[in-house]
C-alpha cells in the first residue's frame, strides 16, 4: 500500500532465513533504499495486509498464528496498528471478534477499518463484512459474503459512505458490489467478462471509476 503523501510503500515480506509461515511488516521509499522493517513476531507468526492511515501516522495490519495452518486453519487472527517509524503495536479487536486473515481497508475519513469476520456455518468460506471505529473499538455488520478470502480486497468509496468488493462464487470473482455503510443496501456492477478472473480492486480519487488487475490463465492484465 502506498502512503498517502505518495513517499512510501507498506509491505508484508520475509527473508531467506524466515520459515514459510513468518511474514513481518516492512516499509520501503518509492525512491528506493533499504527496507525498514516495523514488526518483530517470532516464527510462526504472520503479519499481513498492511494499510494506511489517512493521515499517514499509523499503519494497521492483521496478525495471525499460523501453527496448524494446513489442519485447522489461522488462529488468534486480530488487527493491529504500528506507528509509521516504528514501536509497540496495539491489537484493535479480540478472538471474539473472529478476524478473517484477509485484506482489511481503512477509510479516507479515519473513521473506520473494514474487515472480514469468520462465519460459524462456513468459517473457511463465506464472511460477513464489518467496520471497525478506529475511536472506540467497536465494530457493526455491514453485509455478509458468500466467499472471502485472501484475494477479495476491499476498497473505501472517497466519500467513506460505500465499501466496493469483488464477489462471486468462484475463487476469484468477476463483478464488484458495492455496500452502503449506513443501511447496508447493495449495489451489483457487472464487468462483463467471461474468461477474465478479477482481483486487487481499487477506487478512483473522483469516485467515477474502479481499478483493478486481471487475468485469464497466467496471462495478468490491467483494466
Amino acid at each position: 500500500d502506498v502512503s498517502p503523501d505518495g513517499k512510501t510503500i507498506v509491505f508484508s515480506g520475509q527473508t531467506k532465513k524466515d520459515t514459510s509461515w513468518h511474514w513481518q511488516i516492512w516499509t520501503l521509499p518509492v525512491e528506493g533504499g533499504k527496507p525498514k522493517q516495523l514488526t518483530q513476531t517470532p516464527a510462526s507468526v504472520l503479519n499481513g495486509f498492511p494499510c494506511w492511515s489517512p493521515d499517514g501516522k499509523t499503519i494497521a495490519y492483521v496478525r495471525a498464528r499460523a501453527d496448524k495452518a494446513y489442519s485447522t486453519g489461522f488462529s488468534e487472527v486480530n488487527i493491529y496498528t504500528i506507528p509509521v517509524n516504528g514501536g509497540d503495536p496495539k491489537a484493535l479487536t479480540s478472538d471474539s471478534d473472529s478476524v478473517k486473515f484477509c485484506p482489511i481497508a481503512w477509510s479516507h475519513d479515519g473513521k473506520w477499518i473494514a474487515y472480514f469476520s469468520t462465519t460459524d456455518e462456513e468459517p473457511f468460506k463465506a464472511g460477513i463484512l464489518k467496520i471497525l471505529s478506529v475511536n472506540n473499538g467497536v465494530s457493526r455488520v455491514v453485509g455478509k459474503l458468500e466467499l472471502a478470502h485472501v484475494h477479495i480486497e476491499l476498497a473505501w468509496s472517497p466519500d467513506s459512505k460505500r465499501i466496493a468488493y469483488i464477489y462471486g462464487t468462484e475463487p476469484y470473482g468477476k463483478n464488484i458490489r458495492v455496500v452502503s455503510i449506513d443501511d447496508g443496501s447493495t449495489e451489483d456492477i457487472e464487468t462483463g467478462l467471461v474468461d477474465i478472473n478479477i482481483f486487487h480492486l481499487d477506487w478512483s480519487s473522483d469516485g467515477d471509476r474502479f481499478v483493478f488487475s486481471g487475468f485469464q490463465g497466467d496471462s495478468p492484465e490491467l483494466w
